[in-house]
């Protein structure tokens, strides 16, 4: 999750500024060291609680759900909390999902369970970014 948000920042950076404001969902306890520029950090958890798996899945719930569509990078098959969190959205319906077509088994199950194989990440991705700075998605204007 941490080399997520620094990549989504590394490429706001690399296109001239943020294209959107980064929030994170952490699966802990905030702390006053999680008070930095242009992050937006959200907790449910009680202030330096430490990291707990139980957290980590009420998160990636929040994540879910609040997100019109997710993409997942990578997960293990049947491990870990990618791999969880992506199912439990899947049959909640709490969300679209979208997955790379990496051969991986993980992400071929994911996709038989509903999640859109996506052949090129990147291109996703980068229309996702440019329709939400523009207001797309969530409806505020037509393309």
């Amino acid at each position: 999750d941490h080399a997520a948000a620094e990549g989504a920042l590394g490429v706001a950076d690399a296109q001239g500024g943020p294209l959107l404001p980064l929030v994170e969902i952490l699966a802990r306890g905030l702390t006053p060291m999680d008070a930095q520029p242009g992050r937006l950090r959200l907790s449910v958890c009680s202030p330096g609680e430490p990291f707990s798996r139980a957290a980590a899945m009420e998160r990636n719930t929040f994540v879910y759900a609040g997100a019109e569509a997710v993409f997942v990078a990578h997960a293990r098959y049947r491990e870990g909390g990618s791999w969880h969190g992506a199912v439990g959205a899947l049959r909640r319906r709490l969300t679209r999902l979208a997955v790379p077509e990496d051969g991986s088994v993980a992400l071929r199950v994911l996709a038989s369970l509903g999640a859109a194989p996506v052949p090129r990440p990147e291109a996703w991705l980068q229309a996702a970014l440019g329709m939400a700075s523009r207001g797309l998605l969530d409806g505020q204007n037509e393309p």
